[in-house]
């Protein structure tokens, strides 16, 4: 924390306590064991000034590796008020007898906490579990190592936050999360306060005691995880050695002096009958002619595939001349023929005897490099050919046997472990919730058993992640939420009896089972087969956003001219409220949180003067207030929670509605009727999914309907690869950077092998 406050001020110039960063949203990811060689380790704090967002992670200078530690987001704190400060005294006051700290130590030893005497800050201490508050004394410190808050006090406060535990005594808490935190200065005689916010937050806070001690340090929702016991081990899997061919990117070499840039090659290319032979290229290097021979006789727009034999020959006569007598040096040029391009287009046959004959005069005469060039156009020949010379294939020490070029970047083959799915279905995995780190790949059983009445297999394309996902991950959704995934766009590959609606081949969208997989099966109830209006990606992000909102509308019944207020509008389900209020005629304003998102509605949605802040409840009340005036709001659609509910209450008139789709510190009934008079009204799809599969079907296919009627569209997202990019996929979505819907893709799989075992002889081989 003092790391992110400290780089976040030096980003904005905060030179003062009083004008010092707040960190916000953030959340501790892994710890930072100190074992082995420290003298390696480099510890960063990297700043997104744009995204306002901060990340802290370690790093291994010799092994490169590098583990994230800490996230969250930064901005400007709000002006200190001393009046809001916590006072120890009266805290002190509500507490019982003293602790010894010297009991706390020990259970904190006895719990596997060994903290050295730097960090037993904590001289004194009271509290009262029973009034969910405590109040400490730390020790003078002297020097503060150029802090503003020394680590060692701000952790002396966090300990205090042990004597309001609700868990077992014996079980071991780690920070978790903290909603926001504002580090001011903390100086002279520190008083450490803890107070219980919920049953599963704290408020922290360091207050001087000095006339110029600072503006202390204020935690609020600090939240602490139980450190669960480590796993079974697992036997370990059998070692794949299953490897691609990975084409990278390659720079080009710095070594490269101007005589090899300044060389001039010798084309040899059009008709195959005129190509000089290696003997006329050796007189012409001793009339000081060209210095490397580029043979391009098979690249070519016009070639046909009849003319690859004479162009073999061609290549024949030079090649056998270059090994008698290496005088030049020889590449031979094609034209995609490799696999090296993201947008592929790869396997020229007619290269093919080309490329084999170079990698078996490699394998006969190793002192003849014979380096191969793919082109990506013909016209590129003589650029190709030189930039060639500036590299110094296969004669200046960089042993590159074959280079692919694309749009001029050259690219060279690496070996690299082949993706789970390329032998077969793939699916996500995690042995224990509480982190992110913990998704994997993994392979995914085959179903031998057919689908059930009611059921249908999916063959699933891709997925839209919601928030519920990674609550479900963190271990923070209420109840039993399930696996992660349910969004779904997928084709029907089995079908069992009772679906009429659906047929095997269907594309389909709607709520799955584990989606997050190769196949999955589902209710056919809850899909709803689609047409080519909506792309795989487009559909799944549509199931529970629109739905959600559909469920919403029909129970505030919003007409034309009646204004609505979307809470985080830059998210999934605002964005779909957003399209739906304006296809009904209802004016909508969004509340939204970064200052990018602002300008995205402003340019990208056309939504002048129609957002606020989401970031304070405060100035989110404010300027509510004043882009009403004198009106009210009809409709509110909230996910936010704290102020904002409140406040979004305090603006609806007289038989409005307020339709909750959050899931964290939600109002009661109760509390809802002794506030407001306004109607109060609880969204949980999961539940409607659970009890009226029905209901959901008809809704699917009203949704499907409209897509393919071009009334509705799928929202704007952010692309995943499963494999590659599963974990910030879900980061993404955690850190609330994304506007719009966060879309992992599934990889299409290959058929499973055989279950026998195979035997490749000559495996090392070229």
């Amino acid at each position: 924390l003092e790391m992110a406050r400290a780089a976040s001020d030096a980003a904005t110039d905060a030179a003062t306590d009083a004008a010092s960063s707040l960190l916000r949203r953030v959340f501790f990811l892994q710890p930072l064991l100190l074992d082995g060689d420290v003298a390696q380790l480099r510890v960063v704090c990297e700043l997104n000034a744009a995204e306002e967002r901060f990340e802290v992670r370690s790093e291994l200078t010799e092994e490169g590796a590098s583990t994230a530690h800490c996230g969250g987001s930064t901005g400007a704190a709000p002006p200190d008020d001393e009046r809001r400060r916590p006072q120890p005294a009266a805290v002190r006051g509500s507490c019982g007898a003293a602790v010894s700290a010297a009991d706390l130590y020990s259970a904190f030893r006895g719990m596997g906490l060994e903290y050295g005497p730097a960090y037993r800050t904590l001289a004194g201490m009271w509290a009262s579990p029973a009034s969910g508050a405590a109040v400490g004394q730390l020790r003078r410190r002297r020097r503060l190592q150029g802090t503003s808050v020394h680590p060692a006090d701000l952790d002396g406060a966090l300990q205090l936050t042990a004597l309001l535990a609700t868990g077992a005594a014996s079980e071991v808490r780690l920070p978790f999360s903290v909603e926001s935190a504002a580090l001011r200065g903390a100086r002279g005689h520190l008083c450490p306060v803890a107070e219980r916010q919920s049953a599963s937050t704290t408020r922290v806070a360091l207050v001087s005691q000095s006339r110029r001690g600072g503006g202390g340090a204020h935690l609020s929702g600090f939240e602490t995880r139980a450190l669960k016991a480590g796993a079974a081990a697992r036997p370990a899997a059998p070692k794949r050695h299953l490897y691609v061919t990975a084409w990278t990117a390659r720079a080009l070499s710095a070594d490269a002096g101007p005589e090899a840039a300044a060389a001039s090659s010798l084309v040899l290319s059009g008709a195959v009958s005129s190509v000089a032979s290696g003997a006329g290229a050796t007189r012409a290097t001793a009339a000081g002619g060209p210095r490397s021979v580029a043979f391009a006789a098979g690249v070519g727009g016009a070639r046909a595939e009849r003319d690859s034999l004479a162009v073999m020959a061609a290549a024949f006569d030079i090649v056998r001349a270059h090994t008698a007598k290496v005088a030049l040096p020889v590449w031979l040029l094609t034209s995609r023929a490799f696999g090296a391009r993201p947008s592929g287009g790869s396997g020229a046959s007619a290269h093919a005897g080309m490329m084999g004959l170079a990698r078996q005069v490699r394998s006969e005469a190793p002192t003849c490099r014979l380096p191969v060039i793919d082109l990506d156009a013909a016209a590129a020949v003589a650029g190709s050919a030189a930039a060639a010379a500036m590299l110094g294939l296969g004669y200046s020490g960089l042993p590159e046997p074959e280079v692919a070029f694309d749009a001029g970047r050259p690219r060279v083959p690496r070996l690299a472990e082949a993706p789970g799915s390329i032998s077969g279905p793939v699916r996500m995995h995690f042995d224990a919730r509480g982190a992110v780190s913990n998704l994997r790949i993994v392979p995914q059983a085959e179903e031998s058993s057919p689908p059930a009445d009611g059921e249908v297999e999916l063959r699933v394309r891709a997925v839209g992640l919601n928030f519920r996902d990674v609550l479900n991950v963190l271990g923070v959704y209420p109840g039993d939420p399930g696996p992660p995934g349910s969004d779904c766009a997928a084709d029907v590959a089995r079908c069992g009896g009772g679906a009429p609606h659906l047929r095997v081949g269907d594309a389909v969208l709607g709520h799955g089972l584990a989606a997050l997989a190769s196949f999955a099966r589902s209710d056919s109830r809850l899909m709803a087969a689609i047409d080519d209006s909506l792309s795989f990606e487009q559909a799944c992000t549509l199931p529970t956003t629109w739905c959600t909102v559909h469920m919403s509308l029909l129970a505030s019944r919003p007409r034309a001219g009646h204004h609505a207020l979307l809470q985080a509008g830059a998210g999934g389900v605002g964005l779909a409220a957003g399209d739906y209020a304006r296809w009904i005629g209802a004016r909508a304003s969004v509340t939204v949180g970064r200052p990018y998102k602002h300008c995205w509605y402003l340019h990208g949605v056309a939504l002048r003067g129609e957002t606020l802040s989401s970031r304070d409840g405060g100035a989110f009340v404010v300027g509510a207030a004043a882009l009403l005036g004198a009106s009210r709001l009809s409709f509110v659609l909230n996910s936010l929670s704290a102020d904002f509910i409140a406040g979004s209450f305090a603006l609806l008139g007289e038989g409005g509605c307020l339709c909750e789709i959050g899931k964290r510190a939600v109002w009661s009934a109760e509390r809802q009727r002794s506030a407001s008079a306004a109607r109060y009204v609880a969204i949980a799809l999961d539940s409607t999914i659970e009890q009226t599969p029905v209901w959901m079907r008809g809704t699917l296919q009203l949704l499907s309907a409209r897509a393919a009627a071009r009334v509705l569209h799928g929202l704007p997202l952010q692309s995943f690869a499963m494999e590659s990019g599963l974990l910030s996929a879900f980061r993404t979505l955690q850190a609330g950077t994304n506007t719009g819907k966060v879309v992992i893709r599934i990889p299409s799989t290959a058929t499973a092998p055989p279950r026998a075992t195979h035997l490749l002889s000559g495996g090392t081989g070229g």
